[in-house]
């Protein structure tokens, strides 16, 4: 007993320290974080991140952006990065982050949002190490690509060129003989050089020169040799495995440094001796014909490790591999009870038009669960009045006289309603038969008729109970099937979502999976109460359409043998 004792001990105090550590708060001002993890070897590299309606509560961040802040793993340290683009209508995002050093284990850090009243940040440079010469997103829609680092290099594009949907983003088009030049502002400081950037072609090249560079009095190129990429410079001449498909992505590095390496989509095309480069790297790449897309070039003024460059080149491509954005954590969840909120934040609009259809059938099902409750009560407490005065005084009562007796305080009783029309019907019989001076009886055609009107009155009074029991069975069966409509519609867009950009990680799939699910949600909280109601109300309304139908035979029985003919009397 002692030792599961202490082992309750410890949980105890393991959660508490650790469900204390996870609700630090850097600043009370934001209203909701975003825990990222990311690839160890990426420590000290510029990954991206890629925010969408699956992962980010954009309805409870600013319109702009303003309000992102990025802070380290201690909620304390703020982290520098940079905002690419920001779209608020159409949910999605593109962070550029500097991934710190981690103690041990994946590099984690936190992504606030939902301050209304924080300033922008601003460009901040140091989202790029000292090591990175120029970096370019190709984010403009107009103008000279800009250098996304405070290192200085110029770039320009000669002839035309425009933009268009990259691998991240937007991508700069050459065609026409339009090429891209880029000159670094910095020297490497030991002469080695990392250039890495995606290109797509249009269509299979044979033969085409894709990249020039020089440094100091050193040349080289990358060309487009049968279909493959071949690099070289000085002694290294390598040639990728791999020929490069049209209309598809391709990932290429080339490492100047100790010896030269050439990675096409990170495969190693192999290694050569290279040598140490002096001055300032220009480089440019199309021109001469060639027709070519890229995106994401960064120069780097040294040689980059592989595990680095494959995960920097990860982050970047499709499904952003490597990078994993949790659920936004808004902070009331320090109180708990946070995630219907989150889910109900991640909902699209299809799915609040469902949710509102299938709310407005609950406000009308309740309406007549309500008012068939009520009513259903009211007719069972009559039909027990009327009975119970019935059977006290059954003689009495076929009697027309009654008529106006206090029974008609009962008009919610269909008994009290069947036994009025067949004592009207005698009335009628007997006033007929006092102006013709006859004696007054009932013959079977007459027992027979009132039967009749009997028998219809019934009908009637069973079609009244069952009034609006229709819009519960619309409910019940409807319900289901139009949330299942929002969930699949939800899941639609939640994977085209993930198709434009490209994060196909779970934290990035499930909340729009589960924010999907709310309207199937919506459809069954509306059909399971119209559905035990339905059963209930069923079982009663058969019951109390039995005992009228009982009732309707005992009166008439009654009344034949009231005032029925004993030796062929006149007929009334």
């Amino acid at each position: 007993m002692g030792r599961w004792l202490a082992i309750l001990f410890e949980a105890v105090v393991l959660w508490f320290v650790t469900s204390s550590a996870a609700h630090a708060w850097w600043n009370d001002d934001w209203a909701f974080r975003n825990r990222v993890t990311v690839d160890a070897a990426a420590t000290g590299a510029t990954v991206l991140i890629r925010l969408h309606s699956g992962n980010f509560s954009f309805v409870d961040a600013r319109e702009d952006g303003a309000d992102l802040r990025v802070i380290a793993a201690d909620d304390k340290t703020e982290l520098p990065f940079q905002l690419e683009s920001y779209d608020a209508v159409n949910e999605l995002a593109l962070v550029w982050v500097r991934v710190p050093a981690a103690a041990a284990g994946k590099p984690e850090f936190w992504l606030y949002g939902g301050n209304p009243k924080a300033a922008a940040p601003g460009k901040n440079s140091a989202a790029y190490d000292a090591n990175t010469a120029g970096a370019f997103h190709f984010a403009e829609s107009t103008g000279t690509p800009a250098d996304a680092t405070g290192n200085g290099m110029r770039a320009s594009v000669a002839r035309t060129e425009s933009i268009v949907d990259g691998v991240v983003g937007r991508a700069l088009r050459l065609r026409g003989g339009a090429a891209f030049e880029a000159v670094a502002a910095v020297a490497s400081p030991d002469g080695a050089w990392t250039i890495s950037f995606w290109m797509r072609l249009p269509r299979p090249e044979s033969a085409a020169t894709l990249l020039r560079w020089q440094a100091g009095g050193s040349v080289g190129a990358m060309a487009i040799e049968a279909g493959h990429l071949k690099a070289g410079t000085g002694g290294a001449n390598l040639r990728g495995a791999q020929p490069l498909a049209a209309e598809k992505w391709h990932a290429v590095t080339w490492i100047l440094g100790p010896e030269a390496v050439l990675l096409v989509d990170g495969v190693e095309s192999g290694r050569g001796p290279a040598q140490a480069l002096s001055g300032a790297l220009t480089l440019r790449i199309g021109g001469e014909g060639l027709d070519v897309d890229i995106d994401e070039l960064s120069v780097s003024a040294v040689a980059r490790p592989l595990p680095w460059l494959a995960a920097v080149q990860a982050s970047q491509g499709p499904g952003g591999r490597g990078v994993i954005v949790a659920t936004s954590e808004l902070r009331a969840a320090e109180g708990g009870g946070s995630y219907f909120k989150v889910l109900l934040g991640s909902v699209t609009v299809d799915g609040w038009v469902v949710i509102g259809v299938l709310a407005g059938m609950f406000v009308l099902s309740v309406g007549v669960i309500l008012s068939k409750g009520v009513g259903l009560f009211r007719v069972q407490r009559a039909n027990r009045r009327f009975m119970t005065g019935y059977r006290s005084r059954i003689d009495d009562m076929l009697e027309p006289e009654l008529l106006e007796s206090q029974w008609k305080a009962l008009e919610d009783s269909p008994h009290y309603r069947l036994w009025r029309l067949a004592l009207e019907e005698v009335q009628a019989r007997k006033t007929r038969a006092a102006r013709a001076g006859r004696s007054f009886s009932l013959p079977a055609l007459s027992l027979a008729a009132i039967k009749t009107s009997l028998d219809s009155a019934a009908t009637l009074e069973a079609e009244r109970l069952n009034a609006r029991m229709v819009l519960l069975t619309i409910a019940i069966s409807g319900g289901p099937f139009l949330g299942l409509l929002g969930t699949v519609t939800g899941v639609m867009i939640t994977f085209a979502a993930i198709a434009a950009t490209g994060d196909v990680n779970i934290n990035s799939i499930a909340p729009g999976i589960a924010a999907a699910l709310v309207a199937t949600v919506a459809g069954l909280a509306v059909a399971i109460p119209c559905l035990f109601a339905y059963n209930y109300f069923a079982s009663r309304i058969r019951a109390l359409v039995v005992r009228m139908n009982a009732f309707t035979d005992e009166l008439a029985t009654r009344l034949a043998e009231r005032h029925g003919p004993t030796d062929g009397g006149d007929r009334a």
